[in-house]
């Protein structure tokens, strides 16, 4: 019995001390190496680190030899620095020297991570900014100013994964933003910007391998060949990109030669220019070439200069369901004004009413190439790719279309005090409402704060939201003379005169200041209202009128209106004065009665 309960307690003393050796390696292989606080350097840190490491790089600029040229050739080991910010952690390959940023070898797979990090400044012959052999994950990073022949801010073997990185200003002569050489890499989200290639690819060149370019941008690049993406060999595979304003001798958007096999899918292609041919599509670009494959669906190119697609030498392309500018042949494609929402700052997305929606082929909507978000396919914003049962064309599907226009609330109609001749200052309030964008800008004519003249004006007011629905609506504003009645001896409540007698019609023009209007142009007018013998009943006639025509002339000191009226040729009965003020109100009245006899009571 002693002799078996020692070897039980052997047998658990083994048990105890594999496990400790197992724990401990798995703990080893957790270890987050800080830099700068544990390691002074990037590399000290990486050469410490063995595989399933966490090198962790401080918020800050890193420069030298001792934080370039990072070989990582068989281990695999995560390298982050601010994912949220990668502008603040920094490699600058410029400072104390000229370097490269990254190499990873060919035994390196995607338990390898590169995260969070500026990589800027290198001059190389190429991959300035990282060279990948190996498969490793490349996500959050930045690669700006980096410039080489081939592959300025990286060049590719491999098979990595690259998410969420932009690239910009960068400057090669072959793949300003990235060469692909070989293998199968994953672009998505990534943003190619302000890159320039002397010839070929100012976004990517692919010399060869399977490519796949899922969410990603290219606009503003530039080069000789295929100033967004050039293709020599290799078979590429877009979905969802878009590529606006991109320049090129030949093939703005994209370009293909010697056989390079390309398929776009849900891709958008705007204001991009070719000094050649082909402003968005150049599968082609001379007799001599040998061909070049294209399958374009549920794509939109539209206003891209130099012409949608250009052919040259023996090639192959299908365009179907995508709206081409000036038609193309194929199933589905469209000749329509895409309707995108805002072309001059690159919003692509698509208003309510564009031909665009529910028009594509849902059969080429899969994935891979396309993302997968919580098991559904996106589109560029990460929207659910087909929302209507049809998939949308372009790269951004519409989601919830809005085709109720925004509701303008107005004024009332205005009637505002004239404070000159000339009219008045009128200030107003127009709001309007959509249902899905809230508050929208109105717009209206005249605009609130215009000086707006006598009589009547239609303020006319437009309000669109965002998905292109549009509404109007109209109110006026009346702008008059403020005229208070009649002065003495003419009663408010009617008055008699003796037919004969000389009769001082009397106002005065008060402005909103509270001085008085001098040089209006008053017109008076009477009306018979019973026995009429004389007047008609919007102007005085010669007959009935005295002094110089039927014009009030202004009294400065009194600062009143005057007009002598002689009533020797109007009849007796019920008569209606009146003054025209030239503002449109023929309401400016007063009743008198003309009695026989002298005098005047």
């Amino acid at each position: 019995m002693r002799t078996s309960r020692l070897k039980t307690n052997h047998n658990l003393e083994w048990l105890i001390l594999i496990l400790s050796v197992f724990l401990c390696a798995n703990c080893a292989g957790a270890t987050t190496l800080n830099v700068p606080v544990q390691y002074t350097t990037i590399r000290a840190a990486v050469d410490a680190a063995v595989s399933g490491d966490i090198v962790q790089i401080a918020d800050g600029t890193y420069s030298g030899a001792e934080n370039t040229d990072i070989e990582l050739l068989d281990k695999d080991i995560i390298i982050q620095g601010n994912p949220e910010n990668p502008a603040s952690c920094v490699i600058d390959c410029s400072l104390h020297g000229s370097y490269r940023g990254f190499v990873y070898g060919y035994a390196i797979t995607s338990l390898s991570r590169l995260e969070g990090i500026t990589i800027r400044g290198s001059n190389q012959g190429s991959g300035a900014g990282l060279i990948a052999y190996g498969n490793p994950e490349i996500a959050n990073c930045i690669f700006a100013d980096n410039s080489a022949d081939y592959g300025a801010a990286m060049m590719i073997f491999g098979s990595p994964v690259i998410s969420n990185c932009k690239f910009s200003n960068n400057t090669a002569i072959w793949g300003a933003g990235t060469i692909i050489r070989d293998g199968s890499p994953v672009f998505d989200l990534c943003i190619f910007t302000s890159n320039q290639a002397t010839s070929s690819g100012g976004g990517i060149c692919v010399k060869g391998g399977t490519p796949t370019l899922s969410n990603c941008s290219f606009s503003d690049n530039n080069a000789d060949m295929g100033a967004g993406v050039y293709m020599d060999n290799g078979y590429t595979t877009l979905s969802n990109c878009i590529f606006y304003d991109n320049s090129a001798g030949w093939g703005g958007g994209i370009y293909g030669e010697n056989g390079s096999q390309v398929a776009a899918i849900n891709c958008s292609f705007t204001g991009n220019t070719a000094a050649g041919d082909g402003g968005a599509i150049q599968p082609g670009v001379a007799v001599f070439l040998g061909g070049s494959t294209a399958d374009l669906t549920n794509c939109i190119l539209w206003d891209d200069t130099g012409g949608e697609i250009s052919l040259y030498g023996t090639n192959t392309i299908k365009v179907s369901h995508s709206i081409v500018q000036g038609g193309y042949t194929g199933n589905g494609n469209i000749n329509a004004d895409p309707l995108f929402a805002d072309v001059s700052i690159g919003d692509l997305r698509l208003k309510a009413k564009s031909p665009c929606i529910d028009a594509g082929d849902n059969s080429v909507v899969n994935a891979p190439p396309f993302k997968l978000v919580d098991g559904k396919i996106v589109d560029l914003d990460g929207s659910p790719r087909i929302s209507n049962n049809t998939v949308d064309i372009g790269a951004y599907e519409t989601i919830n279309v809005n085709t109720t226009p925004p509701v303008i609330t107005l004024p009332a109609n205005m009637t505002v005090a004239a404070a000159g001749t000339s009219g008045t200052v009128v200030k107003y309030s127009v709001t309007a409402i959509d249902d899905l964008d809230g508050n929208v800008a109105v717009t209206c004519s005249p605009a609130s704060g215009t000086k707006l003249p006598l009589g009547v004006t239609t303020v006319n007011c437009t309000a669109t939201d965002s998905n292109g629905n549009t509404t109007t609506a109209s109110f006026t504003v009346t702008v008059r003379y403020t005229f208070k009645g009649f002065l003495c001896p003419i009663k408010s409540n009617g008055s008699s005169f003796k037919q004969g007698s000389i009769l001082p019609v009397r106002f005065q023009l008060p402005n909103p200041k509270g001085g008085f209007i001098s040089d209006a142009t008053a017109r008076i007018y009477v009306t018979k209202l019973s026995n009429s013998t004389c007047a008609n009943k919007t102007n005085i006639t010669p007959a009935c009128q005295t002094g110089k025509g039927n014009l009030f002339y202004y009294e400065r000191i009194s600062k009143q209106y005057i007009f002598l009226l002689n009533t020797n040729s109007m009849s007796t009965g019920t008569w209606q004065i009146g003054v025209d003020l030239g503002d449109g109100n023929l309401n400016n009245t007063a009743t008198i009665t003309i009695t026989r006899g002298c005098g005047r009571h």
